[in-house]
């Protein structure tokens, strides 16, 4: 339903307010040159005014794309707290997640991706040995650091984050796991050398 429906095409009234504004604006450079400041003033105003940003260029027909995917987002988060190992629903917001990054622009894209971190912090808050979420966040990191949201590198922090989790539950093997997979990320960031990383595993860090 939304791939061929919600977010195939532009609503008809976006389509004619676009072509409403093509008009207006070869009217307005068509004025006469003793009008021609004024004209290109009120031009310049009214471009202002009606410039399409990149979000609002991705119109369904009830409702921006962005709308559309918060609203689902949103649908998804009671039934995770109800059934947070279920692979679908995961599946399924992910795939949302994808979608904003192919149709929206990447610092709105950027955005939903950091709403999201927050929202697995909160749900591995509840349940700080559910696999599923620590794999979940693992790939909302993974989307964080990409070139196409203009991301860095989020070593440091996950590396301190694993590190709360583990210290809060010794026995918390998903954060073992997650950390396990930082650690060699985190030594060649830092461009360790041989002594510094016999060091940084011998002391347990």
């Amino acid at each position: 339903m939304l791939i061929y429906g919600l977010f195939s095409k532009p609503s008809d009234s976006y389509s004619a307010l676009t072509e409403s504004r093509n008009t207006s604006r070869i009217d307005i450079t068509t004025t006469s040159s003793e009008d021609s400041s004024s004209s290109t003033s009120n031009f310049s105003e009214g471009s202002k005014a009606t410039q399409v940003s990149p979000v609002s260029q991705n119109h369904g027909k009830n409702g921006t794309t962005l709308d559309l995917i918060e609203a689902d987002l949103d649908f998804i988060v009671p039934l995770m707290i109800e059934y947070p190992k279920c692979y679908w629903i995961w599946k399924y917001r992910l795939w949302l997640l994808e979608e904003g990054n192919k149709r929206l622009h990447h610092n709105v894209a950027r955005e939903l991706w950091n709403r999201e971190l927050v929202l697995v912090g909160k749900m591995l808050a509840r349940d700080n040995r559910n696999f599923h979420g620590w794999g979940y966040r693992r790939r909302v990191i993974s989307e964080l650091e990409s070139s196409k949201l203009n991301g860095e590198s989020m070593v440091e922090s996950e590396f301190e984050y694993t590190t709360k989790m583990i210290r809060a539950s010794l026995s918390n093997f998903s954060a073992w796991h997650c950390r396990s997979k930082l650690i060699a990320r985190l030594l060649d960031e830092r461009n360790a050398s041989d002594e510094k990383r016999r060091q940084f595993l011998d002391d347990g860090e």
